[in-house]
């Protein structure tokens, strides 16, 4: 009788166990696709929240280092220079500059305001030149993406405009004057990205 056992429940159990194993691999493989998947959406998320970060960092101390220079525009040295060069123009008739001119026209006329205080000329000199190199400063800042480009055009960049447009000449002579020989380059290229003379004639 027991030579005429049915086998197949014993037959069946390695099939049984088979079918587990399969199962098991299948909800792996669907484990690490997901999770794959999941990773696919997160990693460029990650990176890409770690260069925002990184640029809005940056900005901050682009700003920063903006706000700084702004702040030296108004500290007391620089006020002195610009108090100095309002004076040298108090008692004077500017119409005459309303009007687009040559650069030899505006040099010869600032020369003459200026000759006709020699005994300021020593002061109005130092002013031009410390105004100029403050603004060289600017630029350089600028030029070396650590200094906000619009801020300070937006802020300093119209009195810095015209600053360079009336002492172009007077800064011509104090590089060859002296050895000062790059004094208001930096000016200049500041000047530009505010805009420039305008229609001056050349």
């Amino acid at each position: 009788m027991a030579e005429n056992e049915d086998p197949q429940p014993h037959e069946a159990e390695p099939e049984v166990i088979t079918i587990r194993r399969t199962a098991r691999v299948r909800r792996r493989e669907a484990i690490v696709g997901w999770t794959q998947a999941v990773a696919n959406v997160v990693v460029p998320i990650t990176l890409g929240l770690a260069v925002w970060g990184f640029l809005q960092d940056l900005q901050r101390q682009k700003t920063n280092a903006a706000d700084r220079q702004i702040e030296l525009f108004y500290n007391e040295a620089i006020s002195d220079a610009r108090l100095v060069l309002f004076e040298l123009w108090s008692d004077v008739d500017v119409s005459i500059l309303n009007a687009p001119r040559a650069r030899s026209f505006v040099d010869q006329f600032v020369d003459t305001v200026i000759d006709a205080q020699p005994e300021n000329a020593r002061d109005i000199s130092a002013a031009i030149v410390s105004i100029a190199s403050y603004f060289d400063q600017v630029e350089t800042c600028i030029q070396r993406q650590r200094c906000d480009e619009a801020e300070l055009v937006a802020q300093i960049g119209p009195y810095g405009r015209d600053f360079y447009c009336l002492y172009a000449g007077q800064l011509v002579l104090a590089r060859e004057d002296s050895l000062l020989l790059s004094v208001g380059q930096g000016l200049m290229q500041f000047a530009d990205r505010a805009g420039g003379c305008g229609a001056a004639a050349p």
